[in-house]
């Protein structure tokens, strides 16, 4: 017994959790999704020096200048909303800012022309899942009455909501 938990300890010890965390909230207001997307930093980096092979150093006195473009291209490829089907709407991502906390770094975007009529949301989030087949994407969206939560992952990376 003690073994067994000795074996899963260091299971869990060395074998990092690969997940990310998005928000997309409908504000009435703004006739826009707000979104936010939470990402551990060091797969961030590891993502984007693959991808495009260059090292950004996120918050670091030698981050890359070219960083939050590097960032925010990689997000567009990997992130989509398309809203009543109409693929035309894909990729208006406005990116907002960012902020790195701790271990994890917070990029808001926002996705303006939103309107109340929305009957069909589809979401793809591939992020990481390039890099990592067990990458979980949690996804929560608010839209007026409705929150829901999903899970999306490898393979499995897109959505597509009855509102």
């Amino acid at each position: 017994m003690i073994l067994n938990i000795f074996y899963l300890f260091l299971y869990f010890l060395f074998h990092p959790v690969h997940v990310s965390v998005s928000n997309v909230d409908y504000s009435e207001k703004n006739k826009s999704f707000d979104i936010s997307i939470k990402i551990f930093v060091n797969d961030l980096e590891q993502i984007v020096n693959s991808k495009y092979n260059v090292k950004i150093n996120l918050g670091k006195a030698d981050e890359n200048s070219n960083s939050l473009n590097l960032i925010n291209q990689y997000i567009t490829e990997n992130y989509n909303i398309i809203i009543n089907n109409k693929t035309k709407l894909k990729n208006k991502l406005i990116f907002k800012e960012k902020k790195i906390i701790e271990d994890s770094i917070w990029l808001y975007y926002e996705f303006k022309g939103v309107k109340k009529n929305i009957k069909t949301l589809t979401i793809k989030n591939s992020i990481l899942t390039d890099l990592y087949k067990d990458q979980n994407n949690l996804l929560i969206i608010n839209y007026l009455d409705f929150q829901k939560g999903y899970n999306l992952k490898y393979k499995d990376d897109s959505i597509k909501i009855d509102l």
